[in-house]
């Protein structure tokens, strides 16, 4: 029996890592993709392989797109795998107690900004009001 298009060998194949590994080689080889196609890009560019304004010209947006593309695909595997250790207990409790002091400062003042706010709003409404 197979399961999608693989046959049910790979099938068994790929369903053997755990989570953690899938996301560690993704960060690994989505990092080596960005620094391989800029490579080739650069070189190609630099040392005159290809010529023409408008050659190069869409080499380098493409380069930029692919770029984008692969660092957005890099920054939500890092943080998928930052959130499956944290939810997994893999980080030190120093890490995680550092963590959610952070978050509380942060929450702190977010709460701070809106009271002050709040309070400006308040007094702008009453001088509104007693015109």
């Amino acid at each position: 029996m197979s399961d999608y298009i693989f046959p049910n060998k790979i099938a068994k194949i790929l369903a053997k890592p755990s989570p953690r590994t899938q996301m560690e080689s993704s960060l690994v080889g989505i990092t080596i993709m960005m620094l391989g196609s800029l490579g080739v890009s650069s070189y190609m560019i630099f040392n005159h392989v290809i010529t023409g304004f408008w050659f190069i010209l869409l080499v380098c947006v493409s380069e930029i797109g692919l770029l984008s593309f692969q660092f957005s695909m890099l920054t939500t595997t890092y943080q998928t795998y930052r959130s499956y250790k944290l939810e997994m207990d893999m980080y030190p409790k120093e890490y995680v107690s550092k963590l959610l002091i952070q978050k509380a400062k942060d929450v702190n003042k977010e709460l701070e900004n809106n009271i002050k706010q709040l309070e400006l709003s308040n007094l702008t409404n009453k001088k509104e009001g007693d015109k």
